[in-house]
């Protein structure tokens, strides 16, 4: 995450999607948020690149049906993070847990497998999955307005490019911007997703650039 970071100011316009143009502030911070594995979240600001762990913060359930799957992991594992849910490895954990809730069988176990069902046109896993999109967007959010993150918010990740045929932007955005005392704030930061297919070896490539210069 800390080298996709250093990759923004490196990245050719064809290399970002533009999910929402925002009202860009180039000095402030910009984030990088990856859905892989796991989920990661990075920071570039005047002073460099942060990485942090903000995947492992607790997963904030926003209506009736995500507090009832909370519920249910918490009754399971005990503290559910972000991570849990909201990542390649959390994504199976999400769909099990939304079968448990409706009476249903298990889902294929792994994020391909669900996204192969969704494509079939499986009701669960496009639910869970749509479910997935939805919760990553107020994740972002929050991360937005923790950080400042005027500079805008940038998506990347294995996962989350494997799920990309069934994101509802629109709804995304919509949860991104859920926070009613803030939204105004939150509907000015440009929101991206990078395209490159390599962003961490560019940013290594940028890193190392910089410091080359600076001797």
């Amino acid at each position: 995450l800390e080298a996709m970071a250093w990759a923004l100011p490196a990245l050719a316009p064809e290399e970002v999607e533009h999910w929402r143009e925002g009202a860009l502030v180039p000095e402030a911070p910009a984030l990088v948020i990856a859905a892989g594995t796991g989920l990661g979240l990075a920071v570039r600001h005047a002073g460099g690149v942060t990485a942090t762990e903000a995947g492992h913060a607790a997963f904030a359930p926003h209506d009736e049906e995500e507090q009832a799957l909370l519920a249910h992991l918490r009754a399971r594992q005990g503290a559910v993070s972000q991570e849990d849910l909201l990542s390649g490895e959390g994504l199976p954990r999400l769909a099990a847990a939304l079968a448990a809730l409706r009476g249903l069988p298990p889902p294929p176990g792994s994020a391909a497998a669900l996204a192969e069902a969704a494509a079939r046109g499986e009701a669960l896993p496009r639910a869970a999955i749509a479910l997935f999109w939805r919760a990553l967007g107020g994740f972002c959010g929050d991360a937005a307005l923790m950080h400042g993150a005027r500079g805008g918010v940038h998506l990347a990740g294995g996962a989350l490019a494997r799920l990309l045929p069934f994101c509802d932007r629109a709804a995304f955005l919509a949860r991104f911007d859920a926070k009613p005392r803030m939204a105004g704030y939150l509907a000015r930061i440009p929101v991206r997703r990078i395209a490159h297919p390599e962003p961490g070896l560019l940013g290594l490539a940028a890193l190392a650039a910089t410091s080359s210069s600076a001797r």
